[in-house]
């Protein structure tokens, strides 16, 4: 597997070609960031970035700067191969708190075996109304011991918008 050229796929399609994750929600492109902007109960923060050395603080600073004057708690999207290299370092230095880092798996199609069941007891539940949305802002508070309240409205927001845009299932 290209890892470079498939973080340079997902930098392109999934960060810098970011689509607004709900009806309340634009994405705005301003100098070398990608932001959304959405609802005090969406998902508000950037996604993606191409900064340098020179340019990088001014640029977090902008972007603290919009956020607060939309009276908005905001998060930046971080990945190990952002640049510059010390990013990380700047956005905690500007008041940014690291949180636990994530992982992004990738893995070929080719090589998944796409017949597999569920374990036996396991059922998969496609989430078409509020019901399922419950089930699945549930599952994320038990699963990440978080609150599910923004994902609960962001999901009955693209219900209600664009049913056919939703794909979620719930494995209980």
């Amino acid at each position: 597997m290209d890892h470079a050229g498939v973080l340079a796929l997902f930098d392109r399609d999934m960060r810098e070609g970011a689509r607004p994750d709900g009806p309340d929600a634009l994405v705005e492109r301003v100098g070398g960031v990608v932001r959304q902007v959405s609802s005090a109960l969406g998902w508000n923060g950037v996604v993606w970035s191409d900064l340098d050395e020179a340019g990088a603080d001014a640029a977090i600073a902008a972007q603290i700067a919009h956020f607060r004057g939309l009276g908005r708690e905001f998060e930046w999207k971080l990945y190990g191969h952002d640049l510059p290299v010390d990013l990380g370092q700047r956005l905690r230095d500007a008041g940014f708190t690291a949180e636990p880092e994530e992982t992004l798996m990738i893995g070929e199609v080719a090589d998944l075996n796409l017949d597999a069941e569920p374990p036996e007891g396991v059922r998969m539940i496609s989430v078409t109304d509020r019901a399922g949305v419950d089930l699945v802002a549930e599952v994320h508070e038990k699963a990440f011991g978080t609150d599910g309240s923004r994902l609960r409205h962001q999901l009955l927001a693209q219900l209600t918008a664009d049913p056919d845009t939703v794909v979620a299932v719930v494995a209980l």
